[in-house]
């Protein structure tokens, strides 16, 4: 009878242990949970400030840099004043190639690809054009960063969308395509929510697209992101890397089409961790 008894204490005892075991593994994985929770939000938090000092640096920057420019456009209107005068004074007749000067190479028309309701992108028009499989691509063209940077960027695009006139955290005033929103004219159908009808274009000062690269990089390389890269970072490593050595354009779509699926949109703009951007760069290249 003892031992019957004693079986079923150690029976209960087990039971017991096994259910404080389950337990603690219970309490050790919410635990864990927690952890990375704290972890994530602590991270969204500094990439947040970071992004903040950011902008108020750039917004600075910015002011400088327009005040100066509208100086030299006062100045550089009175100079052409003064010497178109000048020529008309000596009758003097001003060549047909200066009053016709073709506005479309001050400008990029960018287009709206994608349904309203179905993931969209904005391209420029004029990278639609068809490139023979064989040849190399332009590292040095500023359009061709433009495209690339903008593909990138398609992970953000829908919060662009759904964050318009809101006062959200979200902000997106470091990437390229804000640039180019601001410029869309307020006359462009839109589909549904705040979705652009797809077809739809507009023009964008070309200036302003190549000097917003520059800043981007700037500003990206301050927010000190350790580990992960931002489209225009990945544009500069591969410009970095390939401008000598050429890359044929075969690779550089290939590159581009497999990089946008690892880009990640985490409210603040697109990012991609860097051991996966060498990893692709490094098959794209040995695949040629």
């Amino acid at each position: 009878m003892s031992g019957l008894l004693s079986r079923l204490s150690s029976r209960i005892s087990g039971s017991e242990d096994d259910t404080t075991s389950s337990s603690n593994k219970a309490g050790d994985a919410h635990n864990r949970r927690r952890e990375q929770v704290r972890r994530a939000q602590r991270t969204h938090r500094e990439r947040r400030a970071k992004y903040l000092q950011g902008l108020e640096a750039e917004v600075a920057q910015l002011r400088s840099k327009d005040a100066k420019n509208i100086a030299e456009l006062k100045r550089t209107k009175t100079i052409n004043k003064r010497l178109r005068a000048l020529l008309e004074a000596n009758n003097i007749a001003i060549p047909p190639d200066l009053e016709s000067i073709d506005p479309a190479i001050f400008v990029s028309t960018v287009e709206v690809l994608g349904a309203a309701g179905a993931p969209q992108k904005l391209q420029p028009t004029k990278s639609k054009a068809p490139r023979a499989p064989g040849v190399t691509a332009d590292l040095t063209d500023p359009q061709v960063a433009i495209e690339f940077i903008l593909a990138l960027e398609e992970p953000c695009l829908p919060d662009h969308h759904n964050h318009i006139g809101e006062d959200g955290e979200v902000g997106h005033a470091m990437l390229l395509q804000s640039s180019i929103l601001q410029y869309a004219p307020s006359t462009v159908p839109t589909g549904l929510g705040h979705q652009f009808s797809t077809g739809s274009s507009w023009d964008v000062p070309r200036a302003q697209l190549e000097d917003q690269l520059a800043r981007l990089l700037n500003s990206s390389l301050k927010l000190n992101l350790k580990a992960e890269m931002t489209p225009v970072m990945c544009w500069h490593r591969i410009r970095e890397r390939h401008e000598a050595k050429p890359m044929l354009q075969s690779q550089f779509q290939r590159l581009q089409s497999e990089l946008v699926l690892q880009m990640v949109c985490y409210g603040f703009g697109a990012v991609i961790d860097e051991k996966p951007f060498d990893a692709t760069l490094g098959k794209v290249l040995r695949a040629a």
